[in-house]
C-alpha cells in the first residue's frame, strides 16, 4: 500500500485571531521524516494538532487518499505530545502495555511492548512507576506508548524537548528507523535546526503561519533563512558526513 499523507490548504484560528494561513505540505510518504521548523509563535504545533484532527479546520487532511477524518480507525495517525506522560502509579511496562491494547494489533501485547521498551533503553525502568521518574524519562515512556501503537502516520511535537544530548541523538536515530521498519509516515516539530536536519528527508519552514520554504535539509536551511525567517546573523555548516551544524552570531 503506498502509504502517503496529503495536508492541504489548511486554515485554523482561535476566534478572530488567524493561526495557520493555507497552509499546504510536500506529500509525507512512508517511510520519510518530514521535520516542521520556525520561530516561537509561528503555527508549529497548532499544524500537528490540525493534522491530528483535534481542532476544526478549513481544508484538507488525507491519508492514501482517502479523508482521516472519515476512516473507521481514525486515519491511523497518531500524536504525541510534547509533554511527557504525567506522573502516576502505574509502572512503565503497564504504562505501555494500556497503550498497546489501546490501539490494538494482535495478541502479542506483553511481547512488544518488551521488545519496544528493550529499543529505546527503558527496560531497566520498565517495574519503576511514571511518578518515580524524571520528565525525560516519561518523554521517552510517551515514545514507547506512541511506538507500540504502530501508527500509519506519527506526528510528534519536539520529541527531544526534555532529553539530554545523547538522548536526544538516541531519540532521532529510533524514530528513523520507525519510519523505516514500520513503515511510517513522520512529521516532527523540531526546534534546534541541526537536530532537524539530522531527522528529515524534508524540512517545511513555518512562518507567520504558512509555508516559507520547504526541501531537502541542505536546500532550506541557510543563512539567508536565519536572516529572514529567525532574525539572526549565523552560518551554516556542511560536514565530510553530511552533518549540517547552525552556529548564531547574533539577533538582528
Amino acid at each position: 500500500m503506498d502509504l502517503t499523507l496529503h495536508v492541504e490548504r489548511l486554515a485554523f484560528g482561535y476566534g478572530r485571531t488567524p493561526v495557520l494561513r493555507e497552509v499546504t505540505l510536500p506529500e509525507v510518504r512512508a517511510p520519510e521524516v518530514t521535520a516542521i521548523v520556525g520561530p516561537n509563535g509561528s503555527g508549529k504545533s497548532t499544524l500537528l494538532r490540525c493534522v491530528a484532527g483535534f481542532h476544526r479546520v478549513r481544508g484538507h487532511v488525507r491519508l492514501s487518499g482517502r479523508d482521516a477524518a472519515a476512516r473507521p480507525d481514525g486515519g491511523g495517525i497518531l500524536y504525541l505530545p510534547q509533554d511527557p506522560p504525567p506522573p502516576s502509579s502505574l509502572t512503565v511496562f503497564e504504562a505501555v502495555l494500556v497503550a498497546r491494547k489501546l490501539g490494538g494489533g494482535g495478541r502479542d501485547h506483553d511481547d512488544r511492548v518488551a521488545a519496544t521498551l528493550l529499543t529505546l533503553g527503558l527496560d531497566g525502568l520498565a517495574t519503576r512507576r511514571l511518578s518515580d521518574l524524571s520528565g525525560g524519562q516519561r518523554q521517552m515512556v510517551g515514545l514507547a506508548q506512541a511506538m507500540t501503537r504502530r501508527p500509519d502516520v506519527l506526528l510528534l511535537d519536539e520529541p527531544t524537548s526534555n532529553l539530554d544530548l545523547r538522548n536526544q541523538l538516541r531519540v532521532l536515530r529510533i524514530v528513523r528507523e520507525l519510519a523505516r521498519d514500520q513503515p511510517a509516515a513522520v512529521v516532527a516539530v523540531v526546534h534546534d535546526l541541526s537536530l532537524a536536519a539530522r531527522i528529515a528527508d524534508r524540512i517545511v519552514v513555518l512562518h507567520e503561519g504558512t509555508v516559507h520554504s520547504s526541501g531537502s535539509p541542505a536546500e532550506v536551511i541557510t543563512a539567508d533563512l536565519l536572516g529572514e525567517v529567525y532574525e539572526v546573523e549565523g552560518t551554516v555548516q556542511h560536514a565530510a558526513n553530511g552533518v549540517l551544524t547552525v552556529a548564531i552570531a547574533d539577533s538582528l
